[in-house]
């Protein structure tokens, strides 16, 4: 994952904000934030994010979701569109990348 600090304060910003006000973040949010979910779920869907099965369970029902936003084929206009739509994944998807990632951002500067 080619991790910026850019990219990680994006996912935290979507994390600590209030649910009501995640939608608004994510309409606002540039192409580096959604790519960066994008590749949050590409690193889940591989392997590379340690999930527990509670998580598992709860992202399965978002899998479609998960595979559509991993995927390089599809335009980020799509993705966009597909994250505004289907966020609740978000609430699980993005804490535990971003614990694997700040581990991996302040492990390597």
């Amino acid at each position: 994952m080619t991790l910026s600090k850019e990219k990680l304060q994006q996912l935290e910003l979507i994390n600590i904000c209030p649910q009501k006000f995640r939608k608004e973040i994510l309409k606002s949010i540039n192409e580096e934030g959604i790519k960066a979910i994008c590749e949050c779920c590409l690193n889940v869907l591989h392997g590379n994010i340690p999930l527990t099965e509670k998580q598992k369970g709860s992202l399965s029902k978002h899998k479609r979701t998960l595979r559509t936003l991993a995927e390089r084929k599809v335009a980020l206009s799509k993705k966009r569109k597909r994250v505004l739509q289907k966020g609740g994944f978000l609430n699980i998807l993005i804490p535990t990348a971003l614990s694997v990632l700040s581990e991996l951002f302040h492990g390597a500067h």
